[in-house]
């Protein structure tokens, strides 16, 4: 069902598809543009304790178990590792650009490779 749906928005178009192994399921689209944001354990621990009002120690808790699932999910389903480079056209650290930041270099990388090649 994730696959089928994740294929229609892409087919759609002018879809934003984050995560669910969309890389993978749609590694074969031309248009698709697939980005990996990768950051430190540590930035996700603080995250999560601030949007989820949670303590540090809970939030550890939440954020080993969210990546010890996706990896999981990955293997599973697509038989791939999460973070292979080779499947995405950009990888990003966002511990070290900072969400804004790496939002700017995905508009750009968007827009130099989609948007001024057509």
């Amino acid at each position: 069902v994730t696959k089928s749906v994740i294929i229609d928005l892409a087919n759609e178009g002018n879809a934003v598809i984050i995560g669910r192994a969309s890389n993978r399921i749609l590694r074969d689209k031309p248009d698709a543009f697939h980005v990996g944001l990768v950051s430190a354990l540590e930035a996700r621990i603080k995250t999560v304790a601030e949007r989820e009002h949670v303590s540090q120690q809970e939030a550890r808790t939440i954020a080993t178990e969210h990546e010890r699932a996706r990896v999981a999910y990955f293997k599973r389903y697509f038989q791939a590792s999460v973070d292979n480079p080779a499947d995405y056209q950009l990888m990003l650290n966002t511990t070290r650009l900072g969400h804004e930041a790496a939002s700017k270099v995905i508009a750009d990388a968007f827009t130099t490779l989609f948007i001024r090649a057509a």
